[in-house]
């Protein structure tokens, strides 16, 4: 399992990274300690504080996350 967080600073940010998302063949959950959703899930997200920064748990290969990184940058906290 591999992490990373990202922060969203609008719903067009929101609404793209559920497109990227779903686009994914390893599976990815949003959340914090507390609440946990499904990346694919526009409405899941948004029972989160999206405005605060959000763990992205990636259940996928080294190669995977790898591109999973490049494809997410826009949202990464760095």
């Amino acid at each position: 399992m591999q992490e990373f967080h990202v922060q969203f600073h609008s719903l067009r940010d929101v609404l793209d990274f559920v497109t990227l998302a779903s686009k994914q063949k390893c599976r990815l959950i949003v959340g914090n300690d507390r609440f946990q959703v499904n990346a694919n899930s526009f409405m899941g997200i948004f029972t989160l504080n999206f405005r605060k920064p959000q763990r992205v748990t990636a259940e996928c290969t080294e190669e995977e996350f790898r591109q999973i990184l490049v494809d997410f940058d826009r949202f990464l906290v760095k």
